[in-house]
């Protein structure tokens, strides 16, 4: 009788082991990314995935593809990746979830991957209505789950801070020798909707508008500008209306206006109360020249030692003063030219000077100009 009772406690326990190897290589337990400080799959009190620290031997887990700053509304496609120190590992798990610093649940998920499926409120690995489980391969390294879809709640909700564990596996059936590393993003709620955001030429000045629909904690828009759409500068600063579900126009008139015939480009910093930052899209414009101007400046970048040329348009004949400085204000190279009506072709000396970004600042009686210049 003794033996009987030895063999069927033996039959349970092995039962108990083996469900839970099965339910943790089926789905994870909710609950196990991390978002509870210091709770995932290595000692959640499951049974599953708790024969070592988590983050051990050098591996990690990262998520790929969440934004920094969100739209509400919008859908972000993203990957994890988890990565062991050694290429030992045969099966793969992970779990992620989506809250604010309540641990409300923000957002929802959703997948285009044949080994994840949402988990209640998390995205898992497994397919809780088929037959897919955590994914076994050859022996390697790191594994990523791609094609996994975050989509943020319609209105911003703040701060969402993203928890996600994964599990490298040895894939033998049972619940050890398996490592758990847990990782964590946060990402930002864009502080403004933003509809609309156009540029158009009145006269010679453009005239910048933008309208949003939903403001959360908006603080002001920087206006910024460029000719070259890589380097972007501060040039005029705009109010925001703070927190808002109304529609809300804005406009900004740029009269400072010294690159003709070719793009000039806009865009808008966009920043709230905390001091945090987002983008606009880039728009742009061509003004047509009523004056001297310059058309181009070759080569850009330059080697140091070498010659700028600058395409120079002048309505007369006048004298181009010209001026390379650094970022610093500091003044490298002066020189002066007389132009004639018409196109010019001007050659400017660059000096043995360190490699970095610098401006060429061109002068005449009626107009003041300025190119970036990238010496290497």
């Amino acid at each position: 009788m003794l033996y009987k009772s030895n063999f069927i406690i033996v039959l349970m326990v092995l039962f108990i082991i083996t469900t839970s190897s099965v339910l943790s290589s089926f789905r994870p337990p909710q609950g196990s990314t991390g978002a509870t400080p210091g709770v995932t799959c290595s000692n959640n009190g499951t049974g599953c995935h708790a024969s070592f620290p988590v983050n051990s031997v050098g591996g990690t887990i990262t998520a790929t593809g969440l934004p920094t700053v969100y739209t509400p509304g919008a859908s972000y496609t993203f990957s994890i990746t988890i990565t062991h120190g050694m290429a030992d590992r045969t099966r793969w798990g992970f779990s992620v979830a989506a809250q604010n610093s309540s641990g409300t649940t923000i957002g929802t998920f959703s997948d285009n991957n044949a080994f994840a499926a949402p988990n209640g409120t998390e995205l898992s690995h497994g397919d809780p209505a088929g037959p897919n489980f955590a994914p076994i391969t050859t022996a390697q390294a790191s594994y990523t789950f791609d094609n996994l879809i975050w989509t943020a709640p319609s209105t911003g909700m703040g701060t969402v801070n993203f928890y996600y564990a994964g599990a490298a596996g040895n894939a033998d059936g049972g619940v050890g020798g398996d490592y758990i590393y847990a990782g964590n993003t946060a990402v930002f709620a864009l502080p403004v909707v933003l509809t609309t955001f156009d540029a158009s030429v009145k006269s010679s000045n453009v005239m910048l508008s933008w309208k949003t629909s939903q403001e959360t904690n908006s603080d002001y828009f920087m206006v910024q500008k460029s000719s070259d759409n890589s380097q972007f500068n501060d040039i005029g600063k705009v109010h925001a209306a703070g927190s808002s579900s109304l529609s809300n126009d804005y406009s900004f008139i740029d009269q400072d206006f010294s690159v003709f015939e070719k793009p000039v480009y806009y865009r808008l910093a966009i920043v709230d109360r905390d001091g945090k930052k987002a983008f606009s899209k880039i728009t742009s414009v061509i003004l047509r020249a009523t004056h001297s101007f310059v058309k181009r400046v070759y080569p850009n970048p330059i080697k140091h030692g070498g010659v700028v040329h600058v395409n120079f348009v002048s309505t007369e004949n006048e004298i181009l003063y010209l001026r390379l400085i650094d970022n610093q204000g500091r003044i490298i190279n002066t020189m002066s030219v007389m132009v004639n009506k018409g196109t010019n072709i001007l050659n400017v000396p660059v000096p043995g000077i360190s490699a970095g970004n610098y401006k060429l600042v061109l002068k005449t009686k009626g107009t003041l100009m300025q190119e970036p210049v990238m010496i290497q």
